[in-house]
């Protein structure tokens, strides 16, 4: 039986990641040229506490992080234009859309 070590093996891939990450062009900002975009709609404590893990995360290895919150009553179609709008933005190189959404 072989044993994983979850989090020996993640720290190893995200060492491997920023180190790649540093060698990238810089941005225009000075930073990577790679940013995360996470979309969080409403308010939910669990969704919170994931996105900081996410942004800490995204932060110790040199990725850019923008979050664009939205209110729980945002009608769906309104949302969807704007996530549309997220993913056209050049700046964002990745997007989340964080679950649950209300």
């Amino acid at each position: 039986m072989i044993i994983l070590d979850g989090k020996k093996l993640a720290e190893k891939i995200l060492n491997k990641l920023g180190k790649e990450i540093k060698k990238l062009p810089a941005s225009q900002a000075g930073g990577t040229s790679i940013r995360l975009a996470v979309v969080l709609v409403g308010n939910n404590p669990a969704s919170l506490n994931f996105i900081k893990q996410k942004q800490k995360t995204a932060e110790e290895i040199g990725i850019q992080f923008k979050l664009y919150r939205f209110k729980e009553n945002i009608v769906e179609q309104l949302l969807a234009r704007k996530i549309n709008e997220i993913v056209k933005n050049k700046s964002n190189t990745g997007i989340v859309i964080q679950l649950p959404l209300p």
